[in-house]
This record gives structure tokens, sequence and C-alpha cells, in this order.
């Protein structure tokens, strides 16, 4: 059994990531530091979950509904992705 390829034609939502994980990278290059940098990339990345954390206290102290704390924590996820869509 063949597996059938897969959609043909552009993937918005992939290319709206490339084009995030590039502007933060471009952020980045202007203090002098890449995400194609390993160590920069885990610092990031670890930001990343920490800021994740503060969302999710700020869900349990009420600041925040679940709508909200869903999709800030969408906006993290994809951030957590640049490092690998710029390698």
């Amino acid at each position: 059994m063949t597996t059938p390829p897969g959609p043909k034609g552009p993937h918005p939502e992939r290319e709206a990531l490339e084009r995030f994980a590039e502007d933060i990278e471009m952020s980045l290059n202007e203090i002098g530091q890449s995400l194609t940098d390993d160590e920069t990339a885990a610092t990031f990345v670890r930001t990343l979950q920490i800021c994740a954390r503060a969302v999710e206290g700020s869900h349990a102290t009420g600041i925040i509904d679940q709508d909200q704390l869903e999709e800030l924590l969408a906006v993290i996820v994809g951030m957590e992705q640049a490092p690998r869509l710029l390698a």
C-alpha cells in the first residue's frame, strides 16, 4: 500500500511561522545573537517556557480566561518553533 501524497500548494500556517521566525531572528541579530546558535536557541526556548508559566499563572488567578490562555499559549508554542525553522 502506498501513502497518498500530501497536499500541494502553499501552506499558509507554515509560511506565517517561517516569517515570524525570520522576524525573531532579525531582532536577535540586532543584538549580535542568532537562533542558529545552540546556546542562544536553548535560552530563547527556556525564556518562552517561563513566559508560558506566567501566562498559566494569569489564568489561575483569573486575570485571563480559558480562551485567552489557549490563544496566548498557541503563540508561545509557535515561537518555540523558530529555531527549528531557521536550521
